[in-house]
């Protein structure tokens, strides 16, 4: 707690219990968001630490930004674009914002195309490049950048 700003998880429980996903894809979309889930923090806090970031700040922050790496996929459901919708929005309701990198064109396309996401505030694509991790660089430097705009003051 820093500056008399209380810190809750109420918006993200609120967020997580509007979440409806169709029951016929429940159980594919849980067994392709569990590797990414089992690895995605400790390799974040493994990362923020190798570049000298506090790993455990962003817990906490006011204005937060996510970067979220979407490496190998070339197809994404429903229920994922309703679950990145619902995480922008809670994001939003902070003044956060999401990046999603490594983004497939052909699955940048569909999420532009879709009428559930705003791809342009709150969130930012940065579709994948030859070289990996170039556009997750790309959208750290992006999203740090935002913050530093959008620090309280």
């Amino acid at each position: 707690m820093s500056g008399g700003h209380r810190v809750t998880a109420r918006p993200v429980l609120r967020w997580l219990r509007s979440i409806r996903p169709e029951r016929r894809h429940l159980r594919a979309d849980v067994m392709a968001g569990l590797p990414g889930a089992i690895s995605s923090v400790p390799n974040g806090m493994a990362s923020a630490a190798l570049i000298g970031v506090n790993p455990i700040g962003g817990l906490a922050a006011e204005a937060p930004t996510v970067v979220l790496r979407l490496r190998g996929r070339t197809a994404v459901g429903a229920t994922f674009v309703k679950v990145v919708d619902d995480y922008a929005t809670a994001l939003d309701a902070v003044r956060g914002r999401l990046y999603l990198s490594g983004v497939d064109s052909t699955v940048a396309e569909l999420l532009r195309r879709t009428d559930r996401l705003d791809v342009s505030d709150p969130i930012t694509i940065f579709e994948a490049t030859e070289l990996v991790g170039e556009s997750t660089g790309q959208a750290l430097r992006e999203a740090e950048a935002w913050a530093v705009r959008h620090r309280p003051r």
